[in-house]
Order: C-alpha cells, then structure tokens, then sequence
C-alpha cells in the first residue's frame, strides 16, 4: 500500500503536446489537394466479349459458400454457353464478408 501511495506522489506529469507540434517527415508529406491528385483508375476484371449486348457482374467473396457453390456447379456452363460466344461480357467484384476472405485475396 505505501509502495503505491509513493508512485502516486513522485509519478511523472504527462507529456503535453502543443498545437504548433509537427512531425519531423510532414515537410517530405505530399499535397493533400485534391486538384493535384493523380486519378487512380480500378481496372474491371472482365471475360468475354467487352461490347457484348449483356453485362453480368457478379460480386462474390471467397469465403463465402454461396460463391463457392455456383463457381462449382453453374460457372462452366455459364462460361461455355454464353462467355465463350459473346453472349454476355462478365465482370468480377470481389467482396469481404471478414478478415480471411481479405487474406484470401491478397494471395
């Protein structure tokens, strides 16, 4: 008890942080305005014919089930019957549901 009643007497005060405080590297920091801004531009990942009448875009996580299922069962099909022909152009989204289906995609 007298150990922790003489932490609290001789206990150092807290840093205190001023408002002029900056990091050593802010002066290397790039503009934040968003007029100099490079456009960054997500490529589609698409099969198929890229003018085709029809776009199928599926959103799909790889942990879920569901998308597992028609990957397995009705993709091929899909794929020879109307990908293949030119039919429909087909685009992938992927989509996380939880932390592993992020790691999946990192892969």
């Amino acid at each position: 008890m007298a150990l922790a009643a003489g932490y609290l007497l001789i206990k150092p005060e807290p840093a205190k942080v001023t408002e002029s405080f900056e990091l050593p590297f802010a002066a290397n920091a790039q503009s934040t305005d968003p007029d100099s801004a490079e456009e960054t531009v997500i490529e589609e990942m698409v099969l198929g014919n890229p003018d085709a009448p029809l776009t199928v875009i599926e959103y799909a996580s790889f942990t879920c089930p569901h998308c597992a299922s028609f990957h397995q069962n009705t993709y091929y099909d899909l794929k020879k019957n109307y990908i293949d022909t030119g039919k429909i152009k087909f685009v992938f989204r992927e989509i996380y549901f939880d932390k592993y289906g992020i790691w999946a995609s990192m892969i």
